[in-house]
């Protein structure tokens, strides 16, 4: 009886295995490699079918650096692009999980260089890469930085990110970490 249940249950498993693995070999076909010649390393990357969206630093003529969006289709051909830049300020999207689709709305995080500290930043754009609203924040005066966003179930907005504050004592910067509900 024993023996007959560990037959039935090693055939389910590999049943299991063999539709899990004809399912990965389906969705895993294609893809592509590309070098794009705009940005200086992709700080967040986001598959919304079939598009894949990024965010990546480039500078602009003024000496800031900016944010470059792209978005591109799954041949790795580019459909559109667009770039977020402040007169004055540097501007720097998160890092892993600093973009969400929200709705009909993309959501970045990120810093702006607010010189002599940072702000942490939310941006909200459309799928044509406009920005349509944006968020700037800050804990006190100390440096803070949005690192991360997720999306709650009631569509809340959850942020992660670092803070940096000038200890007295020591004479040293201290570095605290960031949650934030929007």
């Amino acid at each position: 009886m024993i023996k007959r249940n560990l037959i039935i249950i090693r055939q389910k498993l590999l049943l299991y295995l063999a539709v899990t693995f004809a399912w990965f070999n389906l969705h895993a076909q294609g893809g592509f490699s590309q070098l794009y010649n705009e940005g200086s390393g992709t700080s967040s990357v986001l598959y919304d079918h079939p598009y894949t969206l990024t965010a990546a630093q480039t500078s602009s003529a003024n000496g800031t650096l900016d944010i470059l969006f792209m978005k591109i289709d799954q041949n790795g051909n580019l459909i559109d692009s667009a770039v977020y830049s402040e007169d004055t300020q540097t501007v720097y999207a998160g890092l892993q999980n600093c973009m969400i689709r929200s709705g009909n709305h993309y959501i970045v995080c990120g810093r702006r260089s607010n010189l002599p500290k940072y702000e942490g930043m939310l941006l909200k754009l459309d799928t044509n890469l406009t920005i349509v609203d944006s968020v700037f924040f800050q804990i006190g005066s100390e440096w803070t930085s949005a690192i991360s966003v997720s999306q709650a179930k009631n569509n809340d907005l959850l942020v992660a990110g670092t803070i940096y504050w000038m200890d007295s004592v020591i004479m040293r910067r201290r570095k605290g970490f960031l949650a934030a509900r929007f």
